[in-house]
């Protein structure tokens, strides 16, 4: 329980001082190591709220963090399925 919540805080802190592909690691590595890890979510939503602006490329869509987020927490729960099994 207290690495998860060290993990969760450690997320968060990441969102604000570190780059954007170290919270993606970050997260990918909480999502495999936690059970049901969805702090990532929120996390990628703030990142989308603080830095985050509609392109032309995903037609306006401003929520593009908060979708990879939905997309990593769905895709590792099914790789973590098809490993267990």
């Amino acid at each position: 329980m207290t690495w998860r919540i060290l993990g969760s805080i450690g997320l968060f802190i990441s969102v604000f001082v570190m780059p954007f592909w170290f919270t993606i690691l970050y997260a990918l590595v909480c999502l495999y190591f936690f059970a049901s890890f969805y702090e990532v979510i929120p996390a990628f939503a703030l990142v989308d709220l603080l830095y985050g602006r509609s392109e032309a490329r995903y037609l306006g869509f401003g929520l593009v963090g908060l979708a990879i987020a939905l997309a990593f927490v769905f895709g590792m729960q099914r790789l973590k399925d098809g490993l267990r099994k």
